[in-house]
């Protein structure tokens, strides 16, 4: 699958260019475009047996290290929360 093929469609995003993918399966999961100097992060939707949707926003890369690192911190509470409750 080209993703940026697939995004060209979009009048806005005619010169757009995969930067990173952060997650991925069959299928980019969560990803960022660079569109010139601007910046991008997708993130699946919706996945079905004929289509693909992603949804995007214009980001810059501070956010998505917060968005990370957030993640992350939150992955670690949940882990420490389910070691002291399991027995």
């Amino acid at each position: 699958m080209n993703v940026e093929e697939i995004l060209r469609k979009i009048p806005a995003f005619r010169s757009i260019r995969l930067d990173t993918v952060l997650f991925e399966s069959k299928y980019p999961v969560m990803f960022t475009c660079r569109n010139g100097e601007d910046i991008y992060l997708f993130i699946c939707c919706l996945v079905s047996a004929d289509k693909i949707k992603w949804i995007g926003t214009k980001t810059n890369y501070n956010t998505i290290i917060r968005i990370t690192v957030t993640a992350v911190e939150f992955l670690v509470i949940v882990g420490r929360l389910f070691e002291t409750t399991v027995v």
